[in-house]
C-alpha cells in the first residue's frame, strides 16, 4: 500500500474528498459509442475502493517527464480538470511553462 500520496484520478475524479462518486465516469461510459481499449474506471473503483498501488502508481502521471515548453489552461469554473491542470503546471519539469486561468467553461 502506498501512503505518501493519492492518485490524481482517484482523488480528483472518482473519490473527491474520499467519497466514492463514479457517476460522471459511468455517464461517459454509457454515452460512448466505442469503448474498446477504454478502461472502465467505475468497475475498477468497485474492485479497488481504497487507495492502493493500482491507483497510486499505475494511474498517477509523472509530470516531471514534461520537459517541452508547455501552455497550461485551466477553467476556474470546471470542477473536473482544474486541480490536475494546476498540479501538472506545478510539477512539470519544463523550464518554459505558462499557466492561463479563465472564468469560463472549457
Amino acid at each position: 500500500m502506498v501512503i505518501e500520496g493519492l492518485s490524481d484520478i482517484y482523488r480528483d475524479v472518482l473519490c473527491r474528498g474520499g467519497i466514492p462518486s463514479p457517476e460522471f465516469d459511468i455517464g461517459i461510459m454509457q454515452t460512448l459509442r466505442y469503448t474498446k481499449g477504454i478502461e472502465d474506471l467505475p468497475a475498477m473503483l468497485e474492485k479497488y475502493p481504497a487507495i492502493n498501488d493500482y491507483w497510486a502508481k499505475e494511474k498517477r502521471p509523472d509530470f516531471s517527464k514534461i520537459t517541452l515548453p508547455a501552455y497550461f489552461v485551466a477553467s476556474w469554473n470546471s470542477n473536473i480538470h482544474v486541480y490536475g491542470t494546476f498540479r501538472a503546471y506545478k510539477l512539470s519539469a519544463s523550464k518554459e511553462k505558462w499557466l492561463r486561468v479563465h472564468n469560463t467553461m472549457e
